[in-house]
């Protein structure tokens, strides 16, 4: 996260801020107990996490209209120029590190850490 957290402060979001940008960026709108299960986030503090991503407008949640007591949520216009702009900084990132390590070795990483993902979920 070294490398990240320069490009995370900079344009004033964190960390598992942006963990949530880029689950609804990759999966599209989802109920809060889905985005929670996909960022490894307690229920008690993404509770928490969306009401201040609300109110910093990087979110919006909508009630679902078959079923009043569920919600779904959706990020804002805003927080997709947001990651827009933040892209080719956190590209630049994992090039520079997988030049610093080698691509390979950053492929195993990534190859172990699904595994260890995979795991604690069974």
């Amino acid at each position: 996260m070294g490398r990240f957290r320069p490009i995370l402060n900079a344009h004033g979001i964190t960390e598992q801020q942006w963990r949530i940008v880029r689950a609804l960026l990759d999966t599209g709108p989802m109920e809060p107990h889905q985005i929670g299960e996909i960022c490894r986030i307690s229920s008690p503090s993404l509770a928490g996490m969306l009401t201040r991503m609300e109110d910093l407008k990087l979110v919006s949640r909508k009630r679902l209209d078959h079923d009043q007591r569920r919600v779904l949520v959706s990020l804002t216009a805003g927080s997709r120029a947001l990651a827009k702009r933040m892209t080719p900084h956190i590209e630049a990132a994992y090039a520079e590190m997988e030049r610093t390590l080698g691509a390979d070795f950053v492929e195993q990483c990534y190859a172990m850490l699904d595994k260890i993902g995979t795991a604690l979920t069974e």
